[in-house]
């Protein structure tokens, strides 16, 4: 067995050196590195060298393995010193005054707090809803938007990475900002005196990350498109039997009084917002890639993919797939990862990535 073992490491450095003089040879003449009718060529040629069922399985694995590792060695080959062009410009940072900047909602929510925190004396401008802020960006109306991507607790937005990629918007910078919800009312009512509310109002995100406290009390909750608007309808109902979850900074712009404090599920609820921007740019120390891309609808498509991030020394912080619209159980990944598109292991792992995926793009280095 060892000397079978010893022998099959030195065919195996002995074939990856050729898969070297072939990286090379592709490099002269301009060809692509993955060839996928040449491969099932090879794949179906070396099944048909063994009899058996398991072992035509095994030897496919084997040499499927051995492609990959084949693949990625030639993609840092052809890449060589010339950087590939993904249409991305480093900048030193971004511009957090002096310009536009767009956000979902009324005054009071969540976004605009975030937004006032990321950028100073910038002219601020409103949307209806996510769509509409997209609008706003592409169009030139706003320099930035700042748009919900992530909760700690109810997990992704899951409308903006689609609306990202249906825009063309990419990710700049990000913002987490610690979400204290808390239950108002109108100024009458008596300090947790809260036993005459039978209807709480919030944005869906919201009652779900309150269920615990909500559930407790048993109130009717009511869904509405964000935690300022829910403030603004209690306050202008003028009704103490109605309450709303949203943000100490909204129950003060709407006069409310705050009822209680820190109801969230988690205590250390927050909300990651991405800073968007028409323009492909990235700070030289941005350290966060974000990804999206479809794979083929067969065994191990996604590892083989993976494995450029893998084989490059790079660190996944988060995976998620989405539903392909029109296509039922098929699937787009949205993938996050560290590092900058300065750096070499990044560039040969996107390279790799974009040339054996589908509709792969690059929604931002931040």
């Amino acid at each position: 067995m060892d000397k079978i073992d010893a022998a099959i490491v030195s065919l195996y450095r002995d074939r990856m050196a050729l898969c070297e003089e072939v990286g090379e040879w592709k490099k002269e003449r301009g060809n692509a590195v993955f060839d996928p009718v040449r491969e099932n060529e090879k794949l179906d040629c070396v099944e048909a060298l063994l009899p058996d069922a398991f072992l035509k399985k095994g030897i496919r694995e084997i040499y499927l393995e051995l492609m990959r590792q084949s693949r990625l060695r030639q993609y840092q080959i052809i890449g060589g010193d010339v950087l590939p062009d993904f249409g991305f410009e480093m900048i030193d940072d971004i511009k957090r005054s002096g310009v536009t900047a767009c956000y979902q909602g009324i005054p009071g929510a969540y976004s605009e707090e975030a937004l006032s925190s990321f950028f100073d004396n910038v002219s601020v401008v409103r949307a209806k809803t996510f769509r509409e802020t997209c609008e706003r960006l592409k169009t030139g109306e706003a320099d930035y938007a700042v748009l919900p991507i992530e909760n700690s607790t109810a997990g992704t937005v899951t409308q903006v990475p689609d609306l990202l990629s249906e825009y063309s918007l990419v990710i700049v910078g990000e913002y987490v900002l610690p979400i204290r919800h808390v239950l108002a009312s109108i100024e009458s009512s008596n300090d947790f005196n809260i036993g005459t509310i039978n209807t709480v109002f919030s944005h869906p995100q919201a009652l779900m990350q309150c269920e615990k406290y909500l559930s407790a009390h048993g109130w009717r909750q009511i869904s509405l498109e964000n935690t300022a608007v829910a403030a603004a309808k209690v306050a202008a109902d003028n009704d103490n039997a109605l309450a709303a979850i949203c943000s100490p900074f909204a129950a003060k712009i709407y006069g409310l009084k705050v009822l209680d404090e820190n109801i969230s599920d988690n205590a250390d609820n927050s909300t990651r917002f991405a800073i968007v921007s028409r323009i492909k740019e990235f700070r030289s120390q941005a350290h966060k890639i974000s990804i999206s891309f479809e794979v083929p609808h067969e065994s191990g498509s996604l590892y083989r993919l993976l494995s450029h991030l893998i084989y490059n020394d790079l660190n996944m912080t988060k995976i998620e797939s989405r539903p392909i619209k029109g296509e039922n159980w098929q699937y787009s990944f949205l993938v996050d990862f560290e590092g900058n598109l300065n750096d070499r292991p990044v560039i040969d792992a996107l390279k790799g990535l974009e040339s054996e995926s589908r509709k792969f793009q690059i929604l931002g280095n931040y």
